[in-house]
């Protein structure tokens, strides 16, 4: 392992962001205007990435990938100020946050490939999971690992970027139930209290979580991925998935060609994948206030970059559960897959800051990954490290402000209040993009 020190750095790799908000009407209501403002951005902006989701409240807003982490937050955080302001002049508001607490029937969008999504979701969860809302973050992954053309993984490449490529995505595994901790902001569904993630339980599946998610049905297709020790490993894992999206396809008589089955990357919905743009995504997070996803893309950014540029091991261990992400030497100690899976998964996803283990790992992660981070953006990753101080997440600060209202855990939350909640979180975001966007600047 020591000769990977003795290795030329590989060169350094661009960043992405995807967040999805939902809309709402001035009194606090969910409203299905994701196509007025599409419709606006473009005339607007037509260089604005916006596209239509599942349900026609949600619009998802992509940022360009910039090798300056601080270019890809600006852009991303003109761009929402760019819906904010057409949603204004249309008398709607933007909703932040991973689910809106209050009731509401989405509407699902009619498409051949929404069609197809449907016949392998859960049907009794489908119309839960349309009501969620994440942010993702990208990182391309290693020079020479994938083909751009084919868009597919080489099967032939360089033995240390072929490990770098592992390490990578192993660490974007590990980092899981710190990442859902930090960004959980899902702990109501029509107006009752589920877990402090519930968008993520939706999301994912197994025995080992609470309740059912969207893939009971055909588990390969979501949920958290085991660690891979082969590139062989995780290409058959891949080809594999999508034998059974072909399988399924004809099964319910839908037209392929609709599908683009050739996009082999295309059909996977994992909190962690290899994207058919080239890179590692990390689907984890609920989406969740502009600092707050600002001070996840650079913890991440940073990380990864750690890893491509002194060549890290991230080795599953004992020691990665007493010490999350101790480092010795060049190797980085994380947890077991199955401890993670089994213990760590679910006790982030139900319990958050509330479970010590829960608080220990997720402080271990951030000073891990502050160590990673260049000084200048220390005050950008700050959020989180307010967060741990306190240890609140924003699924805990609704509880709070409902427990002040009187609402407690159990019983139901009027949809009045919900939209009255869902409202504070709005004007939130109004007060904190401007602020945002000026810290960003000024590290440009």
């Amino acid at each position: 392992m020591d000769n990977y020190r003795k290795l030329k750095p590989l060169k350094r790799s661009l960043s992405g962001l995807e967040i999805e908000v939902k809309t709402l009407n001035s009194d606090g209501y969910i409203i299905n205007g994701s196509d007025t403002i599409m419709k606006e951005c473009k005339k607007i902006n037509k260089k604005i990435t916006i596209v239509k989701e599942f349900s026609s409240d949600m619009v998802e807003l992509c940022s360009f990938p910039s090798v300056k982490v601080q270019n890809t937050l600006l852009n991303v955080l003109n761009n929402l100020h760019t819906v904010i302001d057409i949603a204004e002049k249309n008398d709607m508001i933007i909703y932040p946050l991973g689910l809106y607490p209050g009731s509401f029937k989405p509407d699902i969008r009619k498409s051949k490939y929404y069609q197809f999504k449907s016949s392998y979701i859960h049907n009794k969860k489908l119309a839960e999971s349309v009501t969620t809302s994440a942010f993702h973050y990208h990182y391309t992954l290693p020079r020479g690992v994938f083909d751009h053309k084919k868009k597919f993984l080489k099967f032939q490449m360089a033995p240390k970027i072929k490990q770098t490529l592992l390490d990578s995505y192993n660490m974007a595994i590990a980092m899981d139930p710190a990442m859902i901790t930090f960004f959980q902001s899902s702990p109501l569904l029509h107006g009752k209290y589920m877990l402090k993630d519930y968008r993520a339980i939706l999301q994912r599946t197994g025995k080992h979580l609470p309740s059912d998610g969207i893939y009971t049905k055909h588990p390969t297709f979501g949920g958290l991925p085991i660690y891979k020790s082969t590139v062989f490993d995780l290409i058959n894992t891949i080809n594999r998935r999508h034998k059974k999206v072909k399988e399924i396809v004809k099964k319910n008589n839908i037209d392929p060609s609709v599908l683009k089955l050739k996009k082999v990357l295309d059909y996977s919905w994992h909190a962690v994948r290899i994207n058919k743009l080239g890179t590692l995504e990390q689907r984890t997070m609920d989406m969740n206030h502009p600092k707050y996803v600002i001070a996840g893309a650079v913890l991440m950014k940073y990380v990864h970059r750690k890893i491509h540029q002194d060549f890290l091991r991230v080795i599953p261990s004992d020691i990665g559960i007493k010490e999350p992400f101790k480092q010795e030497g060049n190797v980085i100690h994380v947890p077991p897959h199955t401890y993670l899976r089994k213990k760590l998964q679910r006790l982030s996803i139900c319990d958050g800051f509330e479970n010590k283990e829960i608080r220990n790992y997720t402080k271990r992660f951030f000073m891990f990954g502050k160590r990673c981070t260049h000084p200048k953006f220390y005050d950008a990753i700050r959020p989180f490290e307010n967060m741990i101080n306190r240890n609140k997440s924003v699924s805990d600060v609704m509880l709070k402000r409902l427990k002040k209202w009187g609402y407690g855990r159990d019983g139901q939350v009027p949809n009045d209040v919900c939209a009255e909640l869902a409202l504070l979180s709005c004007k939130q975001l109004h007060k904190e993009i401007e602020k945002t966007k000026k810290s960003i600047v000024d590290l440009i």
